[in-house]
């Protein structure tokens, strides 16, 4: 028994070649560079400061998207933005972190220091301060060796080319990409079904088509970049359960002009219920849109002329805008991706936060005060009150 053992312990000392104990050495230094170290705290920083801008911005409102205010407001986005990129470059450890965080801070910096100018005037001291944090983060990553060691992982943002897209299956709900997908479709329409509305209130108002007409201080006129879920919600639909639809009519119809007729006959069925459900839900005082006085209405929250139009806009998405989005996605690799849906999620979380979310239009917050520079206090039951200051 005790020779066996020796001759296991001799072959496995005969098998351990050099080129073994070379490769062993390079695994243990490649663990100890991934510590992350210092980068760890700067992580913490990164999301505490990110949640704070996030909570800010619910004291945010579309008032302060004009005149000063603008920059500063901007500035929250970018640091946002920049932030989120940061964050995902470290824990994935990417090459390109070193410049890109040499890059943010300072022009972080500039836009506040701008922003805040623009505001209260020049204060050196106070910008001085300001810079203290940034200055750090920056001769940290120019010199750590930490760094260095550690981010060394290569960023693609190729484009893949034609037959690797093609191999791509569109509609895939058991990945999570097709999701995130669905959530960009969802964000960018949500805008941009506000921006068409506006495009209809035009026809409507000039007399090229009939329909409600809304006033000039309704949220169609009044807040361009306000997003209208509701056409959000509609676009990724048409991806989730009309489009498959439309490709089982494809591939079981004898003729495609059969798939076509029976994909816009769901489609436009489908719309004409949407809207009926969402009428007798939200529309009740025919406060959004009134059809009473169109030919061919049911209960005046639909009629004949717009269920042809939403049968229309739906199939088209449903034919052409999705599966052409959804082609364009698929030469985009994974890390280009991932970058997009966070800046597009940023986006539409801050849209909805000034839009949606607005204390200052509840009277939760009287912003008035500042101008009188009183102390202004914050009652979320809807109430304000505000102390006045030595001026009073």
């Amino acid at each position: 028994m005790a020779q066996d053992t020796n001759d296991e312990i001799l072959e496995a000392q005969i098998e351990e070649t050099p080129a073994d104990r070379k490769k062993a050495k390079k695994n243990r230094d490649k663990a100890k560079k991934s510590k992350l170290g210092f980068m760890r705290l700067i992580l913490f920083l990164m999301v505490m400061n990110m949640m704070t801008v996030l909570a800010s911005m619910l004291f945010i409102s579309s008032k302060f998207l004009t005149g000063n205010y603008t920059l500063s407001v901007l500035t929250l986005v970018f640091d946002l933005v920049g932030q989120a990129a940061v964050i995902w470059l470290i824990v994935k450890r990417k090459k390109v972190t070193r410049p890109v965080v040499i890059v943010f801070y300072i022009a972080a910096w500039v836009l506040d220091v701008t922003s805040s100018a623009l505001l209260l005037g020049l204060d050196p001291v106070y910008d001085l301060l300001d810079a203290i944090f940034p200055a750090i983060f920056i001769l940290y990553f120019i010199f750590s060796k930490r760094v260095k060691e550690s981010m060394t992982e290569p960023i693609d943002f190729r484009l893949h080319d034609k037959t690797l897209a093609e191999t791509r299956v569109m509609w895939n709900p058991k990945s999570i990409d097709f999701w995130m997908r669905m959530l960009i479709y969802f964000f960018c329409f949500s805008v941009a079904g506000h921006w068409m509305e506006m495009g209809v209130q035009v026809l409507v108002v000039n007399g090229f088509m009939p329909g409600t007409i809304a006033g000039a201080d309704s949220l169609t006129w009044r807040d361009s970049w306000n997003p209208f879920f509701i056409y959000g919600i509609a676009v990724a639909i048409c991806g989730i359960i009309l489009f498959p639809l439309y490709q089982l009519f494809k591939d079981k119809c004898p003729h495609v002009w059969q798939a076509y007729v029976l994909s816009f006959i769901v489609n436009t069925v489908f719309c004409v219920l949407a809207e009926l459900v969402l009428g007798f839900a939200f529309n009740a005082d025919y406060s959004a849109w009134d059809y009473r006085n169109q030919p061919f209405n049911f209960m005046g929250q639909i009629c004949l002329l717009y269920t042809i139009c939403f049968g229309v806009m739906s199939s088209i998405i449903t034919w052409l805008i999705f599966p052409l989005m959804e082609r364009q996605f698929s030469y985009v690799s994974k890390e280009a991706f991932r970058i997009i849906f966070v800046v597009a999620l940023i986006i539409f979380v801050f849209l909805f936060a000034t839009y949606n979310v607005d204390l200052y239009r509840s009277g939760a917050i009287n912003f008035n005060a500042l101008d009188s520079q009183a102390v202004v206090t914050i009652d979320l039951s809807g109430s304000s009150s505000s102390a006045s200051s030595a001026a009073s």
